[in-house]
């Protein structure tokens, strides 16, 4: 099990990046927009938005969930450069194992 902090970062700047916000659009959005997201697709991103639900501060996910969140983070386009996109997927693909 992995575990991620959710943080808000540059709260109240035009630059902010919400963790939580981001990780719901990077799941809901397909990898490929002109396939969809397959039935499976959707069962395996409802997983990942439900642990994030239920998450307070900190996100919790098994291993295959953490693995489409990668997998995911790996595809999803992202609208700007800004160095704080690089500091949440450091936090993403540097996630704390857990017990």
């Amino acid at each position: 099990m992995k575990e991620i902090k959710l943080k808000i970062l540059d709260a109240d700047k035009p630059t902010q990046l919400d963790y939580k916000a981001l990780i719901t659009t990077m799941i809901q959005t397909p990898s490929d927009p002109r396939a969809g997201l397959s039935l499976d697709d959707v069962r395996k991103g409802v997983r990942v938005l439900e642990a994030l639900e239920i998450s307070g501060e900190v996100l919790k996910l098994e291993d295959a969930d953490y693995s489409l969140l990668t997998t995911k983070l790996k595809t999803f386009k992202f609208g700007i450069a800004h160095k704080n996109i690089i500091e949440f997927a450091d936090d993403i693909n540097n996630a704390k194992e857990v017990k």
